[in-house]
C-alpha cells in the first residue's frame, strides 16, 4: 500500500496532469502542500527552516534568476516575462512541490534513494502501459484524452503522427517526455542488481521493453536513453568484478532470447492493422536516421538537419547581455529568432553570463548530488546521475531543458532533495536506509 500510494505521488507531480476536473495541473498541488507545510513550518520551528544549506544554495540562486528574468525585459523595454513565468515554475511549482513530498516520504520512513528509483521505474512503466493500451485501443485513448484540459491539442499531435505520437497521460507529451521515459530504462540498470528471482527479471525483461517502447513513439530524442542504458547493461555485465554482474548476465539473456521471440513473431503476435501501423508508421519514424544512412543518405533526420540550422553567430553585444527577449516580439507564440534550441535561446534572452548562471545551478545540484551518492548504499548511483547529467546537457542543445521541460526539472530536483536527505541522515545516523 505504502508502495502504491508513493508511485502515484510521483507519478502525480513529475507528469504533472492538467485534469479536465481541476482548474490546475496536478503537480501544483504538491506546491501548494508545500507553500502550507513550509508557512507551518516558518512559525513553529525557524531553525529548521531551509536548515539545509545545499537546498537554500538552490533556492538561493532560482531567486536570482527569477530576479534577472523580470529585470531584464524592464530594463531593455521588451516586455517579454515569458522565461520569468518559467522560473516563476521552477521555484513554486518545481522547487517548492519537493517538499511536501520528502515530509511526507520522512514521515513513511522511505526517504530512500533506492525506494525512489523504485516508485519511479514504475511510475514510467505505468505511463507506458498507459501509452501502449492507448494505442491499442482507441476507445480508451478517447477516454485519456477527455481526462485532460489539453485534449484538443494532444488530438492534434496524434492526428499528425497517425495516431502514435500525444499519447499518454502528462503536462508534455513531446521530446521531453520522451527523454523522461528513457530515463526509466537507465533506473532498470540500477535495479537489476536487486533482482533476487527469474520472476523478477522476466518482469523486468518486460518493463523494458515496454518502456522502450514508450520511447520509441513518444519521440526519438529519448533513443540517446536507451543507447546508454542498453551499453551500461552490457558493461556490467561482463566486468566480472562487478557487483552482481551475473544478474546482469541472466538478464541480457532473458532479454536477448525474449527480444528475438517477440521481434522474430511480431506479426503472429499482433493483429493485422498493429503490423501496418508498426510498419508503416512507427517504424520508419523511430529508425529514420538508421533508414536514411541504409538508402546511402547521411545518418540523420529531418529534425536533426532543421536543428543546425538553430545555431547561429549573434552580434558581439547579445553575446555579452542579450536581447532580452525568450519568445518572439511579433508573435508571442513563436521563437525568438526562429530558434527553439536551449543553449540559443538562453543566450539571445541574458547572454553569457546570465547562460553560465543558470549551467552552474544545474552544475551544483548534479556536483552534490554525486559526491553525496558516493556514501549511499547503492553501487551505481554515482554512475546513474552521471549519466542523466550528460542526458540533462546533450538534450538541452535540442530544445530549452533546463528551463522549460516541468517533467525532467521536477524529477531532478526531487531525485536530488531525496539524496541530500538521505546522506544528512547518513551523517547524523552513520548508516543508510538504502
Amino acid at each position: 500500500m505504502k508502495k502504491a500510494f508513493f508511485v502515484a505521488v510521483i507519478f502525480l507531480f513529475i507528469y504533472s496532469i492538467p485534469f479536465s476536473f481541476s482548474p490546475i495541473g496536478s503537480g501544483k498541488l504538491f506546491a501548494i502542500g508545500s507553500f502550507l507545510y513550509l508557512f507551518i513550518l516558518f512559525f513553529i520551528d525557524k531553525t529548521s527552516f531551509l536548515a539545509n544549506r545545499k537546498i537554500f544554495t538552490v533556492a538561493s540562486l532560482l531567486i536570482v534568476l527569477n530576479i534577472i528574468t523580470y529585470l531584464l525585459p524592464i530594463v531593455y523595454r521588451t516586455g517579454d516575462f515569458s522565461l520569468n513565468y518559467q522560473f516563476n515554475l521552477m521555484l513554486l511549482e518545481d522547487f517548492l512541490g519537493c517538499f511536501i513530498i520528502i515530509k511526507l516520504m520522512d514521515k513513511f520512513d522511505v526517504v530512500s534513494s533506492m525506494k525512489f528509483i523504485e516508485y519511479s521505474h514504475l511510475a514510467i512503466f505505468i505511463q507506458s502501459l498507459i501509452i501502449i493500451l492507448m494505442i491499442a485501443q482507441p476507445p480508451f485513448k478517447q477516454f485519456v484524452f477527455s481526462l485532460s484540459r489539453t485534449e484538443g491539442e494532444k488530438i492534434s499531435v496524434s492526428a499528425n503522427y497517425v495516431g502514435f505520437r500525444g499519447m499518454g497521460l502528462a503536462g508534455s507529451l513531446l521530446w521531453d517526455f520522451s527523454t523522461f521515459q528513457s530515463i526509466g530504462l537507465l533506473l532498470s540498470a540500477v535495479l537489476i542488481p536487486h533482482l533476487k528471482t527469474y520472476k523478477a527479471i522476466i518482469f523486468h525483461f518486460f518493463a523494458f521493453l515496454i518502456i522502450a517502447f514508450s520511447v520509441f513513439v513518444t519521440g526519438r530524442t529519448g533513443q540517446f536513453g536507451l543507447i546508454l542504458a542498453l551499453i551500461w547493461i552490457i558493461k556490467n555485465s561482463i566486468n566480472v568484478k562487478a557487483y552482481n554482474s551475473d544478474r546482469y548476465r541472466k538478464f541480457i539473456l532473458v532479454f536477448v532470447i525474449g527480444l528475438l521471440a517477440v521481434v522474430g513473431n511480431y506479426k503472429l503476435l499482433l493483429p493485422g492493422h498493429y503490423v501496418l501501423l508498426l510498419e508503416e508508421k512507427i517504424i520508419p519514424y523511430a529508425f529514420e536516421s538508421i533508414i536514411n544512412k541504409a538508402s546511402g543518405g547521411g545518418f540523420e533526420t529531418e529534425s536533426s538537419n532543421e536543428l543546425k540550422e538553430h545555431y547561429f553567430k549573434v552580434e558581439p553585444q547579445t553575446v555579452l547581455i542579450g536581447d532580452g527577449y525568450y519568445t518572439s516580439p511579433t508573435n508571442k507564440d513563436a521563437y525568438y529568432k526562429d530558434t527553439d534550441a536551449g543553449y540559443m535561446r538562453i543566450l539571445l534572452f541574458g547572454g553569457i553570463f546570465f547562460s553560465l548562471l543558470l549551467y552552474f545551478l544545474y552544475l551544483f545540484i548534479f556536483y552534490k548530488a554525486y559526491m553525496f551518492s558516493k556514501h549511499l548504499a547503492i553501487r551505481r548511483l554515482p554512475s546513474l546521475i552521471l549519466i542523466i547529467t550528460v542526458i540533462y546537457f546533450l538534450v538541452h542543445y535540442k530544445g530549452d531543458l533546463l528551463t522549460g521541460s516541468r517533467i525532467l526539472i521536477k524529477f531532478l530536483y526531487l531525485f536530488f532533495f531525496v539524496i541530500t536527505f538521505e546522506y544528512h541522515k547518513f551523517i547524523s545516523n552513520g548508516r543508510t536506509n538504502s
